[in-house]
């Protein structure tokens, strides 16, 4: 997560809207179970608000296959 955030960062120069952002997608192979109560092999996450499930943050995704 800390690269993903960092590739989505350096788009960015100082006074710059977020807008001019492109889409990030973080894809992670893994050699292990993580999410052992899902029963599918690639999982799609996206960051939403905690009180408002509707606020996604847009752009920016983490794809896990297992």
């Amino acid at each position: 997560m800390i690269y993903t955030g960092k590739l989505e960062a350096s788009q960015l120069k100082v006074a710059e809207e977020y807008s001019q952002v492109e889409n990030v997608i973080s894809i992670n192979i893994l050699d292990f179970v993580m999410f052992s109560k899902i029963d599918k092999i690639h999982t799609i996450w996206q960051l939403t608000e905690i009180d408002n499930k509707n606020e996604v943050l847009e752009g920016l995704e983490f794809h896990f296959i297992e």
